[in-house]
């Protein structure tokens, strides 16, 4: 599961409809969210989100080889994210299992 349809690297506004999904989206308009991507189209990334009502408070484009689970340990460790019940917590979506199962985040 994936948040945006968007693939290998391309912007959200180029190569067909890209779209949303839908359970997740309507999450990103409760919360505050970040998102991290490989995808390099930062500024387009910033306006298709905004456009459909993502309250985007993070966005990081990571590269390759770099876990994207270290940048939500640090941001969970900034907003003050101990795992106790009224501290910061993430909800974790990739289309890579390699990705959700980082030992950073199943730890």
């Amino acid at each position: 599961r994936t948040l945006c349809s968007t693939k290998s690297g391309g912007s959200p506004y180029a190569g067909g409809p890209h779209t949303l999904d839908p359970e997740l989206l309507s999450a990103t308009a409760l919360y505050p969210t970040h998102v991290v991507t490989r995808n390099s189209h930062e500024g387009e990334i910033r306006a298709f989100l905004a456009e459909r009502g993502v309250r985007l408070a993070g966005l990081c484009i990571t590269s390759k080889g770099r876990s994207k689970a270290e940048y939500v340990a640090s941001t969970l460790a900034a907003l003050g994210g101990a795992p106790e019940a009224d501290a910061p917590c993430a909800v974790f979506v990739d289309d890579s299992v390699a990705e959700v199962g980082d030992p950073k985040l199943v730890s």
